[in-house]
Formats: structure tokens, sequence, C-alpha cells
């Protein structure tokens, strides 16, 4: 973890809890959420934190629990999975 809310990361910046909107070609709300990212030396990977996704107008999947998905959770390597433990903090 780069301690602050914004780090560089290759030839740019990544920042915590970026607010994220995709649309789709005719401007309807496709995805709608808050991006989390995690980086500890080489390690890096960007989620979702909250996540909603719509269809046909109406929100079909809303992730709101603000921890770290499953699946990112399996990449995180074992050196610091005891970093990201608490889940008051939404972490693991």
């Amino acid at each position: 973890m780069c301690g602050r809310t914004r780090c560089e990361y290759l030839d740019g910046e990544v920042e915590d809890y970026s607010y994220l909107m995709l649309f789709d070609e005719n401007d309807n709300l496709i995805v709608d959420g808050w991006m989390e990212f995690i980086l500890e030396g080489d390690f890096f990977i960007a989620f979702w934190k909250f996540l909603e996704i719509y269809e046909n107008g109406k929100c079909v999947f809303d992730k709101n629990d603000g921890l770290i998905p499953e699946h990112v959770k399996m990449k995180l390597p074992d050196s610091i999975k005891h970093l990201y433990t608490d889940t008051v903090k939404g972490r693991l």
C-alpha cells in the first residue's frame, strides 16, 4: 500500500475511490461505481469497491458491501495478505 490516496504507477497516477460511469453508444448507463486499488511494491491490482450494473435502465447487480472481491483476494501475494484483513475498513 502506498499510504496515500494517490500513487504513481507505470506512466501515470492512480487514485483510490475513483468514481466511474460507463455509458453505451445511446448514452444509457451500463456501469456505475467506485474503483479501488492495491499497490504493494511491484504488485498492483484495481477492482470495483462498489458497483452497480444496469440493463434497460434497471439495476441488475449491486455490489455495495465495500469488501475486496473473492477473485481479487485470491490474486494477492501471500506476503501482503495480512495487510488486508480488516473487514471493518473493507479489507479482506
